[in-house]
Protein backbone atom coordinates (compact mmCIF):
# COMPACT_ATOMS: atom_id res chain seq x y z
CA UNK A 1 0.00 0.00 0.00
CA UNK A 2 2.78 2.48 0.81
CA UNK A 3 4.71 1.54 -2.05
CA UNK A 4 1.84 2.24 -4.19
CA UNK A 5 1.26 5.69 -2.60
CA UNK A 6 4.56 6.82 -3.62
CA UNK A 7 4.56 5.64 -7.02
CA UNK A 8 3.67 8.21 -9.05
CA UNK A 9 6.71 10.23 -7.47
CA UNK A 10 8.75 7.41 -8.11
CA UNK A 11 7.87 7.87 -11.71
CA UNK A 12 8.13 11.35 -11.74
CA UNK A 13 12.07 10.80 -9.86
CA UNK A 14 12.80 8.43 -12.69
CA UNK A 15 11.36 10.40 -16.03
CA UNK A 16 13.27 13.55 -14.52
CA UNK A 17 16.44 12.24 -13.76
CA UNK A 18 16.22 13.41 -9.99
CA UNK A 19 19.02 13.22 -7.49
CA UNK A 20 19.18 11.26 -4.70
CA UNK A 21 18.16 14.73 -2.53
CA UNK A 22 15.31 14.85 -4.61
CA UNK A 23 14.55 11.33 -4.15
CA UNK A 24 14.24 11.28 -0.12
CA UNK A 25 10.82 10.67 0.32
CA UNK A 26 11.96 7.23 -1.38
CA UNK A 27 14.93 7.07 1.11
CA UNK A 28 12.13 7.20 3.56
CA UNK A 29 9.60 5.00 2.57
CA UNK A 30 12.71 2.18 2.73
CA UNK A 31 13.25 2.75 6.11
CA UNK A 32 9.66 2.27 6.80
CA UNK A 33 9.18 -0.41 4.87
CA UNK A 34 12.57 -2.15 6.24
CA UNK A 35 11.23 -2.02 9.67
CA UNK A 36 7.61 -3.14 8.71
CA UNK A 37 9.47 -6.27 6.97
CA UNK A 38 11.72 -6.65 10.28
CA UNK A 39 8.15 -6.35 12.14
CA UNK A 40 6.37 -9.12 10.14
CA UNK A 41 9.35 -11.72 10.42
CA UNK A 42 10.68 -11.54 13.41
CA UNK A 43 8.19 -13.89 15.06
CA UNK A 44 8.94 -16.69 12.43
CA UNK A 45 12.76 -16.31 12.62
CA UNK A 46 12.11 -16.23 16.68
CA UNK A 47 9.91 -19.59 16.12
CA UNK A 48 12.53 -20.90 13.98
CA UNK A 49 15.71 -20.28 16.05
CA UNK A 50 13.70 -21.67 19.24
CA UNK A 51 13.07 -24.51 17.46
CA UNK A 52 17.04 -24.91 16.58
CA UNK A 53 18.57 -23.97 19.53
CA UNK A 54 20.37 -21.55 18.43
CA UNK A 55 19.10 -17.98 20.28
CA UNK A 56 22.24 -17.15 22.09
CA UNK A 57 24.47 -17.47 18.79
CA UNK A 58 21.91 -15.05 16.97
CA UNK A 59 21.81 -12.79 20.12
CA UNK A 60 25.65 -12.92 19.77
CA UNK A 61 25.63 -11.40 16.03
CA UNK A 62 23.16 -9.24 16.54
CA UNK A 63 25.31 -7.70 19.32
CA UNK A 64 28.35 -7.70 16.96
CA UNK A 65 26.65 -6.34 13.70
CA UNK A 66 25.02 -3.57 15.93
CA UNK A 67 28.71 -2.50 17.28
CA UNK A 68 30.31 -2.71 14.11
CA UNK A 69 27.75 -0.34 12.69
CA UNK A 70 27.64 1.76 15.30
CA UNK A 71 31.75 1.95 14.93
CA UNK A 72 31.08 2.65 11.27
CA UNK A 73 28.81 5.14 11.74
CA UNK A 74 31.09 7.28 14.34
CA UNK A 75 33.88 6.99 12.01
CA UNK A 76 32.02 8.43 9.23
CA UNK A 77 30.94 10.99 11.92
CA UNK A 78 34.37 12.43 12.81
CA UNK A 79 35.72 12.03 9.31
CA UNK A 80 32.77 14.66 8.31
CA UNK A 81 33.13 16.98 11.19
CA UNK A 82 37.28 17.18 10.98
CA UNK A 83 38.66 20.82 10.77
CA UNK A 84 39.24 20.08 7.40
CA UNK A 85 36.03 18.86 6.26
CA UNK A 86 34.44 21.81 8.38
CA UNK A 87 36.22 23.88 6.56
CA UNK A 88 35.33 22.78 2.85
CA UNK A 89 31.82 22.14 4.03
CA UNK A 90 31.45 25.95 5.81
CA UNK A 91 33.28 27.34 1.87
CA UNK A 92 29.97 26.05 0.11
CA UNK A 93 27.03 25.42 2.70
CA UNK A 94 23.94 27.47 2.80
CA UNK A 95 24.46 27.73 6.31
CA UNK A 96 28.28 29.61 6.78
CA UNK A 97 30.17 32.77 7.26
CA UNK A 98 29.34 33.95 3.60
CA UNK A 99 25.25 33.64 3.99
CA UNK A 100 25.06 34.79 7.52
CA UNK A 101 26.98 37.82 5.96
CA UNK A 102 24.60 38.65 3.41
CA UNK A 103 21.53 38.72 5.81
CA UNK A 104 23.90 40.61 8.48
CA UNK A 105 24.09 42.69 5.87
CA UNK A 106 20.14 43.10 4.90
CA UNK A 107 19.36 42.80 8.12
CA UNK A 108 21.16 46.06 9.17
CA UNK A 109 20.26 47.86 5.89
CA UNK A 110 17.23 47.16 3.89
CA UNK A 111 14.17 47.95 5.76
CA UNK A 112 11.67 44.98 6.81
CA UNK A 113 8.81 44.14 4.83
CA UNK A 114 10.69 45.20 1.54
CA UNK A 115 10.33 43.25 -1.66
CA UNK A 116 13.44 41.55 -2.68
CA UNK A 117 14.48 39.81 -5.67
CA UNK A 118 17.20 37.10 -5.11
CA UNK A 119 19.35 34.66 -6.97
CA UNK A 120 18.02 31.21 -6.16
CA UNK A 121 21.52 30.49 -5.01
CA UNK A 122 21.04 30.23 -0.74
CA UNK A 123 17.72 32.50 -1.43
CA UNK A 124 15.84 29.68 1.38
CA UNK A 125 19.01 30.20 3.68
CA UNK A 126 18.89 33.82 3.47
CA UNK A 127 15.19 34.11 4.12
CA UNK A 128 15.28 31.81 7.37
CA UNK A 129 18.54 34.04 8.55
CA UNK A 130 16.78 37.22 7.97
CA UNK A 131 13.91 35.72 9.78
CA UNK A 132 11.39 36.09 6.88
CA UNK A 133 11.10 39.97 7.66
CA UNK A 134 11.32 40.29 3.71
CA UNK A 135 9.45 39.12 0.68
CA UNK A 136 11.83 37.20 -1.53
CA UNK A 137 11.67 36.05 -4.60
CA UNK A 138 13.39 34.31 -7.07
CA UNK A 139 14.96 35.79 -10.78
CA UNK A 140 12.65 35.11 -13.15
CA UNK A 141 14.90 32.52 -14.98
CA UNK A 142 12.92 29.97 -17.31
CA UNK A 143 13.81 26.31 -18.67
CA UNK A 144 13.87 27.43 -22.45
CA UNK A 145 14.05 24.95 -25.45
CA UNK A 146 16.23 25.78 -28.23
CA UNK A 147 14.90 26.47 -31.78
CA UNK A 148 17.23 25.90 -34.63
CA UNK A 149 14.66 26.37 -36.98
CA UNK A 150 13.83 29.85 -38.67
CA UNK A 151 12.59 32.57 -35.53
CA UNK A 152 13.92 32.74 -32.22
CA UNK A 153 16.69 30.88 -31.14
CA UNK A 154 15.38 30.57 -27.86
CA UNK A 155 11.70 29.69 -25.85
CA UNK A 156 10.74 29.97 -22.65
CA UNK A 157 9.17 26.48 -21.80
CA UNK A 158 8.43 26.06 -18.45
CA UNK A 159 9.35 28.55 -14.85
CA UNK A 160 10.69 25.60 -13.41
CA UNK A 161 11.85 25.64 -9.59
CA UNK A 162 10.20 29.15 -9.07
CA UNK A 163 8.06 27.88 -6.22
CA UNK A 164 4.46 29.07 -6.47
CA UNK A 165 4.71 30.87 -10.14
CA UNK A 166 2.52 29.22 -12.69
CA UNK A 167 2.19 31.60 -14.89
CA UNK A 168 4.51 31.24 -17.46
CA UNK A 169 5.44 34.02 -19.99
CA UNK A 170 5.56 33.31 -23.03
CA UNK A 171 9.07 34.07 -25.11
CA UNK A 172 7.82 36.96 -27.77
CA UNK A 173 9.54 38.71 -30.76
CA UNK A 174 12.29 40.46 -29.70
CA UNK A 175 13.10 39.50 -26.55
CA UNK A 176 17.32 39.45 -25.45
CA UNK A 177 18.48 37.28 -22.81
CA UNK A 178 20.81 38.29 -20.29
CA UNK A 179 22.05 34.67 -19.54
CA UNK A 180 21.66 31.25 -21.20
CA UNK A 181 23.13 28.22 -19.29
CA UNK A 182 22.88 24.26 -19.48
CA UNK A 183 22.45 22.10 -16.65
CA UNK A 184 25.33 19.29 -16.97
CA UNK A 185 23.68 15.88 -17.00
CA UNK A 186 19.58 17.23 -17.05
CA UNK A 187 20.95 18.64 -20.67
CA UNK A 188 18.43 21.24 -19.85
CA UNK A 189 18.79 25.21 -20.63
CA UNK A 190 18.37 27.95 -18.21
CA UNK A 191 18.07 31.57 -19.39
CA UNK A 192 17.22 35.13 -17.91
CA UNK A 193 15.55 37.21 -20.74
CA UNK A 194 16.02 41.18 -19.89
CA UNK A 195 12.12 41.38 -21.12
CA UNK A 196 10.51 39.40 -18.24
CA UNK A 197 13.05 40.68 -15.54
CA UNK A 198 12.00 44.40 -15.82
CA UNK A 199 8.29 43.19 -16.35
CA UNK A 200 8.25 41.64 -13.77
CA UNK A 201 10.38 43.86 -10.89
CA UNK A 202 7.27 46.52 -12.39
CA UNK A 203 4.80 44.12 -11.40
CA UNK A 204 5.97 42.37 -8.25
CA UNK A 205 7.07 46.15 -7.15
CA UNK A 206 10.70 44.78 -5.95
CA UNK A 207 12.34 47.38 -3.99
CA UNK A 208 15.89 45.73 -3.79
CA UNK A 209 17.70 43.29 -5.86
CA UNK A 210 20.74 40.76 -4.47
CA UNK A 211 22.77 38.25 -6.58
CA UNK A 212 24.75 35.75 -4.61
CA UNK A 213 27.12 34.21 -6.97
CA UNK A 214 27.06 31.05 -9.28
CA UNK A 215 25.56 27.77 -9.41
CA UNK A 216 25.30 25.08 -11.83
CA UNK A 217 22.55 27.17 -13.95
CA UNK A 218 20.16 28.81 -11.84
CA UNK A 219 22.46 31.71 -10.73
CA UNK A 220 25.27 33.83 -11.45
CA UNK A 221 27.31 37.15 -11.32
CA UNK A 222 27.94 36.94 -15.37
CA UNK A 223 25.68 39.92 -15.31
CA UNK A 224 25.81 41.86 -12.67
CA UNK A 225 27.58 44.64 -14.93
CA UNK A 226 24.17 45.18 -16.24
CA UNK A 227 22.64 46.23 -12.94
CA UNK A 228 25.21 48.23 -12.48
CA UNK A 229 25.00 50.22 -15.65
CA UNK A 230 21.39 50.04 -15.83
CA UNK A 231 20.20 53.45 -14.02
CA UNK A 232 16.96 51.83 -12.45
CA UNK A 233 19.86 50.20 -10.07
CA UNK A 234 22.04 51.52 -8.02
CA UNK A 235 24.94 49.50 -6.23
CA UNK A 236 24.51 49.63 -2.61
CA UNK A 237 27.28 47.02 -1.88
CA UNK A 238 29.69 44.31 -2.94
CA UNK A 239 30.54 41.37 -0.37
CA UNK A 240 32.76 38.93 -0.71
CA UNK A 241 32.32 34.69 0.01
CA UNK A 242 34.41 31.77 -1.16
CA UNK A 243 34.74 30.15 -4.66
CA UNK A 244 32.40 31.82 -6.78
CA UNK A 245 30.30 33.25 -4.30
CA UNK A 246 29.79 36.87 -4.12
CA UNK A 247 27.29 39.16 -3.18
CA UNK A 248 25.97 42.24 -5.41
CA UNK A 249 22.82 44.26 -3.69
CA UNK A 250 21.09 47.28 -5.49
CA UNK A 251 18.30 49.31 -4.37
CA UNK A 252 15.82 49.70 -7.27
CA UNK A 253 14.05 52.89 -8.91
CA UNK A 254 11.50 51.08 -10.89
CA UNK A 255 10.32 54.08 -12.46
CA UNK A 256 13.58 54.26 -14.65
CA UNK A 257 13.30 50.77 -16.01
CA UNK A 258 13.81 50.59 -19.24
CA UNK A 259 16.19 47.97 -21.95
CA UNK A 260 19.92 48.36 -22.61
CA UNK A 261 21.89 47.21 -24.92
CA UNK A 262 23.51 44.37 -23.24
CA UNK A 263 24.92 41.02 -24.53
CA UNK A 264 23.80 37.56 -23.29
CA UNK A 265 26.38 36.02 -20.75
CA UNK A 266 27.50 32.15 -20.89
CA UNK A 267 30.25 30.39 -19.53
CA UNK A 268 32.42 28.50 -21.52
CA UNK A 269 31.30 25.23 -20.82
CA UNK A 270 27.98 26.56 -22.25
CA UNK A 271 29.21 28.28 -24.75
CA UNK A 272 30.63 24.56 -26.11
CA UNK A 273 27.62 23.03 -25.51
CA UNK A 274 25.12 25.39 -27.27
CA UNK A 275 27.77 25.02 -30.49
CA UNK A 276 27.58 21.86 -30.14
CA UNK A 277 23.81 21.37 -30.41
CA UNK A 278 23.07 23.29 -32.90
CA UNK A 279 26.00 23.07 -35.01
CA UNK A 280 26.07 26.84 -35.03
CA UNK A 281 28.94 29.37 -35.01
CA UNK A 282 29.27 32.13 -32.61
CA UNK A 283 28.35 34.90 -35.17
CA UNK A 284 25.46 32.85 -36.32
CA UNK A 285 24.05 32.27 -32.53
CA UNK A 286 24.75 35.88 -31.54
CA UNK A 287 22.32 36.76 -35.01
CA UNK A 288 19.59 34.46 -33.65
CA UNK A 289 19.72 35.94 -30.06
CA UNK A 290 19.73 39.36 -31.29
CA UNK A 291 22.36 40.68 -28.88
CA UNK A 292 26.75 39.81 -28.99
CA UNK A 293 27.53 37.41 -26.50
CA UNK A 294 30.07 37.33 -24.01
CA UNK A 295 31.86 34.09 -22.81
CA UNK A 296 32.88 34.17 -19.02
CA UNK A 297 36.95 33.58 -18.81
CA UNK A 298 35.81 30.54 -16.36
CA UNK A 299 33.15 28.06 -15.32
CA UNK A 300 33.15 28.90 -11.45
CA UNK A 301 32.90 32.63 -10.48
CA UNK A 302 34.36 36.00 -12.12
CA UNK A 303 37.63 36.71 -12.63
CA UNK A 304 39.59 39.90 -11.24
CA UNK A 305 38.70 41.43 -14.48
CA UNK A 306 34.90 40.46 -14.19
CA UNK A 307 34.48 41.67 -11.57
CA UNK A 308 36.42 45.16 -11.67
CA UNK A 309 34.08 45.23 -14.76
CA UNK A 310 30.86 44.78 -12.93
CA UNK A 311 31.70 47.37 -10.09
CA UNK A 312 32.40 50.06 -12.56
CA UNK A 313 29.05 48.67 -14.69
CA UNK A 314 30.64 47.97 -17.70
CA UNK A 315 30.53 44.93 -20.35
CA UNK A 316 33.38 42.78 -19.15
CA UNK A 317 34.26 42.31 -23.21
CA UNK A 318 34.77 45.55 -23.86
CA UNK A 319 38.26 47.03 -23.67
CA UNK A 320 39.51 47.96 -20.24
Amino acid sequence: MLAALFAPFAIVAADRWLQLRDALPLVYLSYVALGVAAAGAWPIVRRMVEGSGAMPILAVVAVIAAAGFAAHEAAVFRGTTGRESRARAESGSWDSPYTRGVAAWMTDTIPAGSNVLMSRLYFSSIHVETDGRYRIQQLPTVRVDINTADGSLLAARSNLFRWGESDLRKTEPGDTWLYLQQFPQKEYWVGLSEQELLTYVAEREIDYLVLTGEDVAFSSNTYAWYFTANPAFTLMASQAGTGGDRMFAYSIDRSRLRPMDHSTAMTPRGFQALEEETGMSASQISARLGTPIYVAEGDGGLSDRELAAALEGREPGDAD
